[in-house]
């Protein structure tokens, strides 16, 4: 806003604002709640807007950079009660892939368990996305673009240079163009997931769990 009017600050342990934040919420079908992934404090108030959006209306889904695309059979069987936690772990590979501490995440997932929302895993597979950040989008094979976004957007000028101050203090990375367009493949896959989740589900709203720096 550009209006001067500092933003609201919610206590999320008090019901009374809670409710009052999800009822601002209520029209909104996409809603970020950012996190910095190793605070368990983040992830306590994620679950928190969940179950109080869930409360007002259930037709929610959750979507999370946790998980890669090509395992979200295995997170849908978990969801359905088919499988059970450990080898809905050890079938995604989120030890070898992820690898924070699930302990942190399994309030959120239990929940949506129990309530059978669905959770929509949003990254792009590792072996694509690491390919991009090496070599750019032209070293992908077709069957591997096939699985990108059609359409990346390409960054701003503000965005380019918030990835340059990142990309100078990663010294593994060697070429910037490729280093940007792997981020871009990043966050414009998760976003054209969402998205297209949101379009098959029109009375379905998402709630998208993702570290601050990747919702842009």
């Amino acid at each position: 806003s550009n209006s001067g009017v500092m933003p609201r600050i919610f206590d999320l342990q008090n019901q009374r604002q809670l409710d009052e934040l999800s009822g601002q919420l209520d029209d909104k079908r996409a809603i970020f709640i950012g996190e910095i992934h190793d605070r368990l404090a983040h992830h306590q108030n994620q679950l928190r807007i969940i179950k109080s959006l869930y409360a007002r209306n259930p037709n929610l889904a959750i979507g999370v950079e946790y998980f890669q695309q090509p395992f979200q059979s295995y997170l849908d069987d978990y969801i359905a009660g088919r499988i059970g936690e450990r080898e809905m772990l050890i079938k995604t590979e989120y030890f070898k892939r992820w690898q924070l501490d699930y302990r942190m995440l399994r309030p959120i997932f239990e929940f949506a368990r129990e309530k059978h929302i669905p959770v929509l895993a949003l990254n792009i597979s590792e072996e694509i996305h690491n390919k991009v950040f090496k070599d750019g989008m032209k070293s992908l094979s077709p069957e591997e673009r096939s699985e990108t976004p059609a359409d990346i957007e390409p960054a701003s000028k503000h965005y380019l240079e918030r990835l340059k101050t990142i990309f100078e203090s990663h010294p593994q990375g060697d070429d910037f163009a490729s280093f940007v367009e792997g981020v871009l493949l990043w966050d414009s896959s998760m976003a054209d997931n969402a998205a297209r989740y949101l379009k098959a589900h029109p009375q379905s709203r998402m709630v998208v769990l993702a570290e601050r720096g990747e919702i842009n």
